[in-house]
């Protein structure tokens, strides 16, 4: 029978891809050497996975369509001379978003590098969110402890 650390490479690659935390991934390759290296070796293709997996498909998808649809209309737009918004310009809107940001076309494979910087960003928010929001008092009360 072949132990832990003479498995081949590929299947600590699977068994890191299914990570779904960073504390986890973090723990996993500082415990063991050759997972190290392996994480060394796709850093980037690793903490992307392990979001995925944080997130789930269908968060993913959702948060894609929001970063991209914030991205997409002009950061100026109280700037811009005010046009009343007429049914035809409000159609156009709603179109648009409904057909080029679908969620069902959001695909993990076409995310660009800055959009994972505010997944990350948001991920990061919503983890200390819920952190807090997790420790509540006898009382009621929220409260904070910082680790």
């Amino acid at each position: 029978m072949r132990t832990f650390t003479d498995l081949p490479l590929e299947m600590l690659l699977e068994v890191l891809e299914y990570v779904d935390d960073l504390d986890t991934l973090l723990a996993a390759i500082t415990s063991h050497k050759r997972w190290h290296s392996v994480y060394n070796a796709y850093p980037k293709s690793f903490s992307r996975r392990v979001l995925r997996n944080n997130l789930g498909p269908e968060v993913h998808a959702s948060a894609l369509c929001t970063i991209r649809v914030t991205t997409s209309v002009p950061p100026n737009v109280r700037v811009l001379p005010y046009y009343p918004p007429t049914a035809g310009r409000r159609l156009h809107f709603f179109d648009r978003v409904r057909f080029r940001f679908a969620e069902a076309r959001m695909r993990p494979e076409s995310t660009t590098d800055a959009e994972y910087a505010i997944l990350y960003k948001r991920a990061r928010i919503c983890d200390e969110l819920e952190l807090v929001y997790s420790r509540r008092c006898v009382c009621g009360l929220v409260a904070v402890v910082r680790p």
